[in-house]
């Protein structure tokens, strides 16, 4: 029996032949097809499907990712648990989820000596990002100037004068370039173009549009390829 869901994929999200190709596909056959051992993969925040896929493809192989994740978060912290990292680049060694606490797997992995961890305030690791996306070497920032993680960072931070002649001085951090993006959509259209979020001013939850909520994901490669991951799940 067809599902209302299915109906809506068949017709609004249904392109034309003019429309281009259909990048939809499944969530086993974009992972094994775009997650190469020893890349860099950036995960977004709620990714945890993409995550789950990683790290069952991955079991027991030692990957050696080095993993970009602005604060670890359910699923994120398996990929650590199960040894597919040897380093992470993120703005907080916690878990956000019941409430903000200090993680101990990432505790534990670095003790044990197998995890490398590079720190960076929450703001200057989004600006490196940042500085990728606009294809710019760096990005000026006024974070972690005289900290810890300004001493840690040498090759990637330093402290520069002002272009403009003002005589202050500037942060400046260099872009971070993730082989891979991993990242949860609210919704996609088959050509892989994303709503992340939607705007709801005053709302502390997302309305319930109908029954089910459509969630999908995609991943984002230097290399521009784009893969829709479709899943579907229960609203409550």
């Amino acid at each position: 029996m067809t599902t209302i869901l299915e109906q809506i994929l068949e017709t609004v999200f249904r392109l034309e032949e003019h429309q281009g190709e259909d990048k939809v596909t499944s969530l086993s056959d974009a992972i094994r097809h775009n997650i190469k051992p020893g890349m860099t993969l950036h995960f977004g925040e709620a990714a945890n499907a993409v995550a789950s896929e990683v790290v069952r493809q991955f079991w027991g192989k030692k990957p050696q990712f080095t993993l970009v994740i602005s604060m670890l978060g359910e699923q994120m912290a398996v990929l650590i648990h199960t040894g597919l990292a040897r380093k992470l680049i993120t703005g907080v060694c916690a878990d956000y989820h019941p409430s903000p606490s200090p993680s101990y797997i990432i505790q534990r992995a670095h003790k044990e000596g197998v995890l490398e961890i590079e720190n960076w305030s929450l703001l200057s690791l989004v600006q490196r990002l940042m500085a990728s996306a606009l294809d710019l070497g760096f990005m000026p920032t006024k974070s972690i100037i005289g900290s810890g993680a300004a001493d840690e960072n040498k090759d990637t931070f330093m402290v520069i004068d002002d272009p403009f002649g003002s005589g202050k001085k500037l942060g400046a951090v260099k872009s971070l370039n993730p082989d891979v993006s991993l990242i949860h959509g609210w919704v996609l259209d088959r050509q892989g173009n994303t709503i992340i979020a939607l705007y709801l001013q005053g709302l502390k939850r997302p309305p319930r549009l109908c029954h089910s909520s459509l969630q999908t994901g995609f991943l984002f490669s230097r290399k521009a390829r784009m893969a829709s991951l479709p899943s579907f799940r229960s609203a409550k």
